[in-house]
């Protein structure tokens, strides 16, 4: 306000406002400090400057938040040229922070500073007048995002890529075509200049190289090389098992080992290697002709191809070690006159037949392989036969080995043919049999010959042993002589208890015949004619047996005898009938007179018993066919010993028909092959022919209700007593006479047991009638040669 007259103005003015405009001012520009320095994001404003051109060729940093520094690395760079703080900055950044500047218009992206090793998202604007040129950019690092989404699709290209590898390799059968296109593969991927395969000898110190791959210009490398020019630190990495990974050889020192390698136009290399049981198997090697750096996934990538390569490799290697095994075999199986084949363990089916199983099955492979093959199979098995195929099939399929022959008819022709089958297991890795191969033989030539073989073995051995031949074969030279068995028993040795020779021979001849066989011998074998000499043997136990042998030499050119052969036959038993001849004239002679002796008293006797002359008729009859049977049996002497008591008493059941009408009542019980004396025999059995006359008569073979047991035993010989054999005849349900009556069956046949065994014999006899039928014992000496004796 103004006064007049006062010579001063005043003025007044309301300055409320602007106040308030500057304190909202001073707000706004602190809550943007405070947004400014606290904001996660970076923040800067730069000042863009140009050439002559209009170019950006640089920006100064007007200001930047605290957040700046962490996300950039950069420090205090308020006030500073950006090329000053990184001078390897890309040239891209200036050209889009000078567009933005000259133009106005923002823009939002997404870019790599390689100088910083870091990945931005940028939001960047204009903030002053156009002429001060003035960006504000607002950015953040989006570094870990990239990587994860770089390391994500390095990962999908990573696996499309070894997926592609891994359906290449498999489509080339051959482990060579698997190595060229893996190595094509990872050379064009990696834009190689050459890529290695290599297998080690340590044996022959050698690495086989496969040039897999070769750039334009490339030069192979050597396809065999020694180990020792490539010692130091790249073979000794490969060795352990470590991946070897230069960047730059020329880097390297001289003495590192790398000069190898550095002259054959190698700058960079990368080579990861397999160790297989411990040592170095194979590694696959990438070559750049150029320094390279090798990427942390570049070295993972070639890990893997190279571990999927070598597993390709050894099963492509496998399965043609299993293809060529299998041409083997097929040829083997076609060739072969064998049937060679295989049946799963389970089912039993054929899997493979051989075309031998034609040939000796005569019939045809596809149809052996139709249907239930195995049931087929045992169809053509002889029945007898199926059994011991069957279980030999079940051994094989519990894990056994087994071999077994049998039978087949051919279906085609009905021969018979004779098969030797060898099975055995095929084992998988768990343990468990899979399947069953087998090689099935025809073997019916070797059985006919084996059986012709061994029938004509068993002719001469028959001959031998009927023959009683004693063989002998004498190596004259060497004094080696073969006896047969029965030579051995004929010098009085067990068989195989000594070993043959001239003197084992000359030992056992008696000594009186002794000068006169070696005699022999010697005149033989110097005169050249044939032995032909008879001898006596003394034995161990004092047995003298008589020996004729007959044999011949063989002389070499120079005419020494080098080889006798003979045989011998023991003549003792002729000697000795040539000796009984004349007693036996005698002792016939005495039996004549013996058997006239008894028919004359058997006639006697049985018409004083009988009551008119029909019966007298009938009852010595009966009696003479009975005496006539018992010389039957007692001529039969010469072939057969002695007649045996079993022997007899059939004989004379028999002759009654006890074994055609009453056979079920009638037991006969004892020991088979008991001897009886010449002189035993008449007696005995015409005490049998009693016994048994009077039971079909009168007792147990008349009567439906009797049963007749005949049994006996044989007691062994005592203190200086002869062997016995006790008789015992019993018959019962009976129906006897009445007490006091006079008994049926009294007469001849009792005198000839009670009176005439005892005396003639030396038997002890019992008679006696029981209640329900005749019980009669009797105990007789035998002949102490009976066997067992």
């Amino acid at each position: 306000m103004a006064k007049a007259g006062d010579g001063i103005l005043l003025s007044s003015l309301d300055v409320t406002e602007q106040k308030r405009t500057q304190e909202a001012l001073s707000e706004s520009e602190a809550n943007y400090r405070l947004l400014f320095d606290t904001i996660d994001e970076g923040f800067c404003i730069v000042e863009v400057l140009f050439d002559d051109a209009n170019r950006a060729v640089d920006y100064r940093f007007v200001e930047a938040n605290a957040s700046f520094e962490r996300q950039t690395g950069l420090k205090d760079a308020a006030g500073k040229l950006m090329r000053a703080l990184e001078p390897a900055l890309e040239q891209h950044w200036f050209d889009i922070y000078g567009e933005i500047a000259l133009t106005g218009e923002p823009k939002r992206f997404e870019a790599r500073a390689e100088a910083l090793g870091r990945w931005y998202s940028v939001y960047a604007f204009r903030v002053d007048e156009p002429e001060r040129r003035r960006v504000a950019i607002l950015f953040d690092d989006i570094s870990e995002r990239k990587r994860t989404e770089s390391a994500l699709r390095e990962s999908e290209e990573r696996q499309a890529f070894l997926l592609a590898l891994g359906d290449a390799m498999r489509a080339q059968p051959a482990a060579e075509d698997k190595i060229e296109v893996a190595a094509r593969l990872l050379g064009e991927k990696l834009a190689a200049s050459r890529v290695l395969y290599a297998e080690y000898d340590h044996e022959k110190g050698l690495a086989h190289i496969f040039n897999g791959w070769l750039a334009d210009g490339a030069q192979p490398f050597p396809s065999v090389v020694k180990l020792e020019n490539f010692e130091g630190e790249v073979l000794n990495d490969l060795r352990e098992g470590r991946v070897v990974r230069v960047d730059d050889v020329g880097r390297l020192g001289a003495g590192s080992g790398y000069a190898a390698i550095a002259s054959v136009q190698v700058q960079a290399l990368l080579s990861p290697a397999l160790l297989v049981d411990g040592k170095l198997a194979f590694n696959v090697s990438i070559h750049q002709d150029k320094p390279r750096h090798w990427t942390d996934d570049e070295v993972a990538l070639v890990q893997e191809v190279s571990e999927r390569l070598w597993a390709e490799v050894v099963r492509a290697r496998a399965e043609q070690a299993l293809r060529e095994s299998e041409e083997r075999l097929r040829q083997f199986g076609e060739a072969s006159q064998d049937i060679l084949w295989i049946r799963d363990a389970q089912a039993l089916r054929w899997t493979y037949l051989t075309p031998a199983f034609e040939t000796i099955y005569g019939l045809s492979r596809e149809e052996a392989l139709t249907r239930d093959n195995f049931r087929s199979w045992l169809e053509l098995i002889v029945p007898e036969d199926r059994p011991r195929a069957i279980e030999n099939i079940r051994r094989v399929r519990k894990g056994q080995h087994v071999a077994f022959e049998y039978r087949i008819r051919r279906p085609a022709d009905g021969k018979i043919r004779w098969l030797r089958d060898t099975d055995f297991p095929i084992v998988a890795d768990g343990g468990a049999v899979d399947f069953i191969g087998g090689i099935g033989s025809d073997i019916t030539a070797a059985k006919l010959t084996t059986e012709r073989l061994e029938q004509s073995e068993e002719r001469l051995r028959s001959a031998v042993e009927v023959g009683r031949l004693g063989l002998w074969d004498w190596n004259v030279l060497t004094g080696e002589i073969h006896w047969s068995d029965e030579h051995f028993r004929m010098e009085g040795y067990a068989v195989g208890e000594v070993t043959p020779s001239y003197e084992a021979w000359a030992s056992r001849i008696h000594p009186d015949d002794r000068a006169g066989a070696e005699a022999a011998l010697r005149q033989a074998r110097d005169g050249g004619h044939e032995f032909d000499h008879e001898f006596r043997t003394l034995h161990p136990d004092g047995a003298v047996r008589w020996l004729h042998g007959r044999g011949r030499f063989f002389y070499d050119e120079a005419g020494r005898a080098v080889r006798m052969v003979g045989a011998m036959t023991d003549t003792t038993v002729r000697r000795e009938w040539e000796e009984r001849q004349t007693v036996l004239v005698a002792e016939l002679q005495h039996r004549t007179r013996n058997l006239i002796t008894v028919v004359s008293s058997m006639a006697d006797r049985t018409m004083r018993r009988a009551a008119d002359l029909p019966e007298f008729r009938d009852s010595f009859g009966d009696r003479l066919a009975a005496l006539a049977r018992v010389q039957g049996l007692l001529s039969r002497l010469q072939e057969h010993d002695r007649v045996t008591f079993d022997e007899l008493t059939r004989t004379e059941m028999a002759s009654l028909g006890v074994f055609d009408g009453a056979a079920d009542r009638v037991v006969l019980q004892g020991p088979a092959g008991i001897r009886l004396r010449s002189g035993t025999v008449q007696t005995l059995a015409m005490a049998l022919h009693e016994l048994a006359t009077n039971a079909a008569k009168y007792g147990a073979l008349r009567q439906a209700t009797g049963r007749l047991e005949v049994t006996w035993r044989l007691e062994p010989p005592g203190d200086g007593a002869q062997p016995l054999i006790h008789i015992d005849w019993r018959e019962r349900g009976v129906v006897m006479p009445e007490p006091g009556a006079a008994p049926d069956g009294t007469g001849q046949g009792r005198e000839l047991i009670e009176h005439a065994l005892p005396y003639q014999l030396k038997a002890k006899t019992r008679y006696e009638f029981l209640p329900d039928g005749v019980h009669c014992t009797i105990s007789v000496p035998i002949s102490a040669s009976t066997p067992g004796f």
